[in-house]
């Protein structure tokens, strides 16, 4: 742990259960979103936005000593920044924005990148997390914008109904 960042420190101590949390925060907030529920867009970008912001704090974490630290400080850092990046990219895929494909493109490319590293190397990772993250960048990169419609999951069905 880094002494001089209390903010990273917290994160870092506390990251299972945050990330938890902020998880079915999200889950609760799509289900919302689904059922036209108002103000759940803002629950999603608050969610989506601090579980991005977590995953950035944890990329400047240090790693725990052992063997290869200067491995594992290079693979965090491209595993949590990939999936920094691959959360603002779901953000942008369910609320319509501009460049949501750049972004999971980039953040799942590094996520993979930094998950076949971890296996060539026998790094100790987190395997669940960025697996998870991989299948819902892959879900939303190669669904259909009618699909995510049909599903209620994009914001372009709630303007088309009210115009």
């Amino acid at each position: 742990m880094n002494p001089n960042n209390k903010a990273i420190n917290l994160v870092q101590s506390n990251f299972k259960t945050i990330e938890t949390i902020l998880f079915i925060a999200v889950l609760a907030a799509l289900f919302m979103k689904i059922l036209h529920v108002p103000f759940s867009g803002m629950l999603l970008v608050l969610t989506l936005g601090t579980l991005s912001t977590c995953y950035f704090f944890l990329a400047n974490a240090a790693p725990q000593e052992g063997e290869n630290v200067k491995m594992v400080l290079f693979t965090n850092r491209i595993l949590y920044l990939g999936c920094s990046i691959a959360t603002i990219g779901f953000l942008f895929v369910i609320q319509s924005w501009p460049s949501a494909r750049m972004f999971l493109f980039v953040g799942s490319g590094l996520v993979l990148i930094a998950g076949v590293v971890c296996i060539k190397m026998q790094l100790k990772m987190n395997m669940v997390r960025w697996l998870t993250i991989l299948v819902v960048a892959a879900f939303f990169l190669f669904t259909s914008k009618e699909t995510l419609i049909k599903l209620n999951i994009n914001r372009a069905h709630v303007q088309s109904v009210q115009e």
